[in-house]
């Protein structure tokens, strides 16, 4: 089943625009960003872990959102675990038609 990434995600009561963005690049450490400050989960577009990247981006955003406290390093263990369930047992695939690329 195909699931549509939205242009934007909430969390709690902030909002933030999801956007593919070619100034990061993954294979110098860098697959994505969750930009508290400008409220917008950022993905390297050609990164090999897009869908990935992504939930952990949002994980970073319910985080902050509801004062979890969580250190990074779980928040990426959580996000690949939760990330193989959704593909494995739900049979759920990303579709990023929606979102838009940025320099």
């Amino acid at each position: 089943m195909k699931v549509k990434i939205p242009q934007q995600t909430r969390s709690g009561r902030t909002v933030y625009d999801v956007v593919m963005n070619l100034t990061l690049h993954w294979d110098e450490g860098l697959q994505g960003c969750c930009n508290h400050r400008l409220k917008r989960i950022e993905i390297d577009p050609l990164s090999p872990f897009v869908d990935e990247t992504f939930v952990h981006e949002k994980l970073e955003q319910i985080n902050l959102s509801y004062a979890l406290e969580m250190e990074h390093a779980l928040i990426s263990k959580l996000a690949f675990a939760f990330a193989e369930f959704l593909w494995h047992d739900l049979g759920i695939e990303f579709d990023w038609s929606n979102i838009k690329e940025e320099l």
